[in-house]
């Protein structure tokens, strides 16, 4: 919902009602944007599991370790609950999206230790803020000096072999890849 009260974009949510048990939830929600938020989440599953401190985007931290603690995952057809954008939101401006890099590195590390099955299906997310955010980093004058900037190349750096072998990862994604590593990272 925009700043005026007016739906935007499309429906991101199923046109029928699901019902799943934790590994088909894994299965499904892994390649898809969703998180811990538009969700009842019993007090129990989220007991000793903590959203990380200081972090814009810390739902996004946390949100594998609370689908594995579920028996059992419903999402209802419904749409009830609707976010309301402003243009100015700290989630809406392109100027440091890098809290979505190091939540969705960590959600990465945690599916290679638990469901390494599920890896493929999310490297593409991780990648694609990988990229995204070392433009906008490097947009906004940053440089190889900023440790974001420097965790995200040392991510790709690290990850390349796998980016590439990657079927789920778009050959845009993949030429990206092979730019950024292969260059020499100057400064703006």
């Amino acid at each position: 919902i925009d700043e005026a009260g007016r739906l935007m974009g499309e429906q991101l949510y199923p046109t029928q009602t699901l019902c799943m048990d934790t590994q088909q939830a894994l299965a499904y929600y892994t390649p898809l944007e969703w998180g811990p938020w538009n969700r009842l989440i019993r007090a129990e599953v989220h007991r000793n599991i903590s959203f990380p401190n200081y972090r814009i985007h810390e739902d996004e931290a946390i949100k594998f370790r609370l689908l594995e603690r579920c028996r059992i995952v419903v999402q209802a057809a419904d749409s009830t609950y609707f976010y309301r954008q402003r243009a100015n939101s700290i989630t809406a401006s392109n100027i440091d999206r890098s809290d979505m890099f190091y939540s969705r590195s960590e959600n990465l590390r945690y599916l290679r230790q638990s469901h390494p099955v599920l890896v493929p299906l999310f490297l593409p997310k991780v990648c694609e803020d990988a990229i995204l955010n070392l433009s906008i980093l490097n947009r906004n004058g940053f440089t190889e000096d900023d440790r974001r900037i420097s965790d995200i190349l040392d991510f790709l750096r690290t990850n390349r072999r796998e980016i590439m072998a990657c079927q789920y990862v778009t050959k845009s994604q993949k030429l990206r890849c092979m730019v950024i590593t292969c260059s020499n990272w100057k400064k703006k």
